[in-house]
């Protein structure tokens, strides 16, 4: 019995038995999940298409299928699970540099000279949270990382204007 074809660029998705899935990933992605212990017996293969297959019908992936669901200790994928709900969309934690942009680019406004460092934390994280958002716009965090990259700027020039001043401050005490 020969395996299915399958394409190595074609996005496929994993269903696990409990229902999760994780994808989209190329075969060759799933097939790293697979040796590294993440898939248990019984995980599908959902196609582009919607066809779905027994992983373990496979050639790529039936030797690395994990025997016993209880020793799948970790999702296949390196990224938290996505929470859809009403609070995830609020809270966006699935996309943790877009929280780390808002609230350092909120607090840093506050912070006078040191919003040059603060500041530029939030510019940094916000574009990383907004480069992950259009990777997978199912995490969320797109206007957390917009308020971020914007405080973020008011804090750098607060932080600029407030050490010129200090400096000009220092200068005509002397």
């Amino acid at each position: 019995m020969s395996s299915p074809s399958i394409s190595p660029v074609t996005a496929y998705t994993v269903r696990l038995p409990d229902g999760q899935e994780f994808g989209p990933a190329s075969i060759a992605q799933i097939a790293a999940w697979a040796r590294d212990g993440r898939l248990p017996m019984g995980a599908k293969l959902v196609g582009p298409d919607g066809g779905i297959s027994d992983a373990s019908v496979h050639a790529e992936l039936a030797n690395h299928l994990v025997r016993a669901t209880t020793n799948v200790h970790r999702p296949p994928t390196d990224q938290p699970a996505i929470d859809n709900t009403g609070l995830g969309r609020i809270i966006p934690t699935s996309n943790p540099a877009s929280l780390i942009s808002y609230y350092v680019g909120l607090i840093s406004c506050l912070t006078g000279p040191l919003g040059l460092i603060g500041g530029t934390v939030a510019i940094v994280f916000g574009i990383k949270a907004l480069k992950r958002y259009n990777a997978n716009p199912a995490i969320h965090g797109r206007t957390h990382a917009w308020v971020g990259i914007l405080t973020g700027t008011l804090a750098l020039l607060l932080g600029i204007l407030s050490s010129v001043a200090l400096v000009a401050a220092i200068i005509n005490t002397r």
